[in-house]
């Protein structure tokens, strides 16, 4: 039971799809079966919990969210795919952070799957496009 304290959240659990991932050259140009959980951390608001068609936040943008990014085309890293993911989904003003669970079911045998999670918020988006305007002015 989650304490009286945390905030609201969405999930979408087990979101499959086929997609282009991986950087091993035998994963350029095929498609591999990956899996997509979300948890949408909301910012509190009373008015989600009204019986309403107008909703603070529509779930459906978080569906939207891995959709957009799977078609994207070639990803390199499961760990790129989350963050893009994230990113589409911060773009809500209601959300305040997104958990990304990836999975590559088809990649290695023996293992159910390979998989990659991690928890972004706004701060760490801004940290990662620090890094990145860095390694771009290097010219890394």
């Amino acid at each position: 039971m989650p304490s009286p304290t945390q905030n609201p959240h969405f999930e979408i659990n087990g979101y499959r799809a086929r997609a282009q991932i991986g950087c091993a050259p035998d994963e350029h140009g095929v498609t591999q079966e990956t899996i997509v959980d979300l948890r949408v951390n909301l910012f509190f608001d009373p008015a989600l919990y009204l019986d309403r068609y107008e909703m603070p936040y529509d779930y459906l943008q978080a569906l939207d969210a891995i959709t957009t990014t799977v078609a994207e085309g070639h990803h390199i890293l499961q760990e790129s795919m989350a963050l893009k993911i994230a990113r589409r989904v911060l773009e809500s003003e209601h959300v305040e952070s997104v958990d990304v669970r990836i999975r590559k079911t088809e990649r290695y045998e023996g293992v159910e799957s390979i998989g990659f999670f991690t928890h972004v918020d706004r701060d760490l988006l801004m940290k990662v496009d620090a890094v990145a305007r860095g390694r771009a002015q290097a010219g890394a």
